[in-house]
This record gives structure tokens, C-alpha cells and sequence, in this order.
């Protein structure tokens, strides 16, 4: 890469204070008419970007993006921004659903992170393995991970890494069927996010929260805590975020009479899904919707939501939940 236009030293600037304020929307819509050569003219401007694109939950722009800058950043060996690199690659081909991808990322990341006593970095590595083992079912694997992050973090003060490993623990314990202490987790989360004042996580927790207590039989609270959910990542322009809070909107009124607008939950949360590439959600809004179908006696079509929800869960390398699907279908074909 050449020497930088003025334009170009003026975006990087304009970017940098938008991105101490986490002002993710403002970057987002500052580069929206931007082409990517004119992006990758710095790695740090096409860094900043796909930071704001995978907060946005735009994730296959912004793999292109933080490629680019990863790949730029080893050649000038740039350590300290390769680490932050290779963090946001793995983070969005997670998303993507690329585990292996996102492992080889986590793995070097880590390794680098320990050559360069870079406590923060060795803390969001273990952190971000946490959650593959947690998706491929690996429950105790990614409870370890997770909790071996907190005295990194605690180490160097890094308050917003608490804030996520408790809400990956918080995904855990809820899918072991420890409620009581998945919503501590949330909880937790939810405190710390509010303090540093991210109101992204801070709305991923309240959603967390709210899952817990519709599973708990509480729709009340669960449906309010999730409309807020949702007006908070709609403010914030997170397509992703909106589709979980509406998949669990979806699910709160799929047990009450108005099962049609209940449809319409699903619906939208999914077109959101398919529109950014996320198996993983878009899994499990399928199999969300599935138990919709069979309240309604609509057999087949929840036996095709749960088949393609399988087949996404086996795509992902997430064993544990593609056998849920699969005795779930297993028992509707015998009734």
C-alpha cells in the first residue's frame, strides 16, 4: 500500500474518534458509500470497518475487509494490530459458521498473544475457543476455557472481556439446564456491560435474561425484557441482534392465542438470518419455529424445519445439538 491520501489521513482519523466512542452505526454509514479499495487503503481504516460491519452483523463484507487487513498487517509486522486482526477474523467466521476457520484464527491468536505477553489478547483467545467447544458441545471443555479468561482479565483490568466470558457462561448454563445460574451469568453481564456503557452487550444480556425467564415459565417479564432487547439493537442497527430478540418474541407468543403474529416473528428473525449468513441463528430459529408447527399439528412442516435445522447443526460441527434435532424428529415420526 502507498502513501495516504489527505482524504484518506482525514477518514482514518474521523474513524479512530468513532470508534473510541463505539459509535459503530456512524462508521457503518460513513463507509457505506465507500468502495473497498478506497477502504483497504489503510488496514487500520478497513480494520475499523469490519469492527463495525460484524457489530452490525454484517459479516461476509466484513471477512473481505479484515482479511485484507490482517494479511497487510503481518507484512509490515505489525504485531499489536495482527493480534486485534486475527481476533475479529475468527470472531466472524464464527458467525459465519466456519468453526474450523475460527479455530485456526483463535489458535494463532493465542500462540501470538502468549510470544508477545499480551494478557488481553491469551484472554479473548481462550475465551473465543470457549465458545467453539460450547457450540460443538463441549460443555466442560468450554467452561474451563472460559474460566481460565477471568484472572487474564481480571489481570489487566479488561472489563469488557468479563462482561462477554460471563455471557458465554451464561450460554452454557443454559444449555445444561442450569437456569439459576445462566441468568447470574447474564446478570453479571448485564452489570459490567452497563458500566462501560456497551449497549450492544448489555442488550445481548438482557435478551439473555429474558430467554431464561420464558424458559421458566415467566412470559411476562421474558416478553417485556425482550422488546427491549429489541428496540436496543434496532437503535443500534445490529440486524443479528434483532433476529435473536425476535426469535425469542416468536417463541414467547407461539404459547399464547396469537400464533400468527408469532409466524411473523419467526419470519422476519429468519430473513434477517439468511440475509446475513448466520447458520447458527438461522438453526435455531428453525427449530423455535418447529415447536410452533407442532402446537399447531402442522407435522410436516415441523418435521422440515427441524430437518433443515439438523443439517445446518451438522454443517457446524455442533454434535450435540444436531442429536437434540434428531430425536426431536425421531419422536414426532412416532406420534
Amino acid at each position: 500500500m502507498g502513501a495516504l491520501s489527505r482524504d484518506a489521513v482525514a477518514l482514518k482519523a474521523e474513524l479512530e474518534q468513532l470508534v473510541e466512542d463505539r459509535r459503530w452505526g456512524d462508521i457503518r454509514d460513513r463507509a457505506a458509500d465507500l468502495s473497498d479499495s478506497e477502504l483497504t487503503a489503510d488496514p487500520k481504516v478497513a480494520y475499523h470497518v469490519a469492527e463495525s460491519l460484524f457489530y452490525s452483523g454484517k459479516m461476509e463484507r466484513a471477512l473481505n475487509l479484515v482479511l485484507v487487513a490482517e494479511a497487510e498487517f503481518r507484512s509490515r509486522h505489525d504485531r499489536l494490530n495482527l493480534l486485534q486482526a486475527l481476533n475479529l477474523a475468527g470472531a466472524v467466521e464464527f458467525e459465519l459458521g466456519d468453526l474450523n476457520g475460527a479455530e485456526r484464527r483463535f489458535s494463532d491468536l493465542l500462540e501470538l498473544a502468549r510470544e508477545s505477553d499480551n494478557d488481553e489478547m491469551i484472554g479473548r483467545a481462550t475465551n473465543n475457543l470457549g465458545a467453539i467447544a460450547s457450540l460443538r458441545g463441549k460443555d466442560e471443555e468450554a467452561l474451563s476455557l472460559f474460566r481460565l479468561s477471568i484472572p487474564v482479565y481480571q489481570k489487566v483490568g479488561f472489563l469488557a472481556g468479563l462482561a462477554q466470558t460471563d455471557h458465554n457462561l451464561g450460554i452454557v448454563y443454559r444449555d445444561l439446564g442450569d437456569w439459576r445460574e445462566a441468568e447470574r451469568h447474564y446478570r453479571n453481564a448485564q452489570r459490567r456491560a452497563r458500566q462501560l456503557g456497551d449497549r450492544r452487550l448489555t442488550a445481548m444480556a438482557r435478551a439473555g435474561r429474558a430467554e431464561i425467564a420464558y424458559l421458566r415459565g415467566d412470559r411476562v417479564y421474558a416478553a417485556v425484557e425482550a422488546r427491549h432487547a429489541l428496540e436496543a439493537f434496532e437503535e443500534l442497527g445490529d440486524e443479528l441482534g434483532r433476529a435473536e430478540a425476535l426469535k425469542l418474541l416468536g417463541s414467547i407468543v407461539g404459547l399464547e392465542p396469537d400464533r400468527e403474529l408469532a409466524e411473523r416473528y419467526f419470519e422476519d428473525a429468519l430473513k434477517l438470518t439468511r440475509d446475513n449468513a448466520n447458520p447458527l441463528l438461522e438453526a435455531e430459529i428453525l427449530e423455535e419455529r418447529a415447536r410452533l408447527h407442532v402446537a399447531e399439528d402442522r407435522t410436516a412442516l415441523a418435521k422440515a424445519d427441524l430437518e433443515a435445522a439438523a443439517a445446518n447443526y451438522r454443517r457446524l460441527g455442533a454434535v450435540g445439538r444436531e442429536k437434540s434435532v434428531q430425536d426431536e424428529i425421531e419422536r414426532l415420526a412416532h406420534n
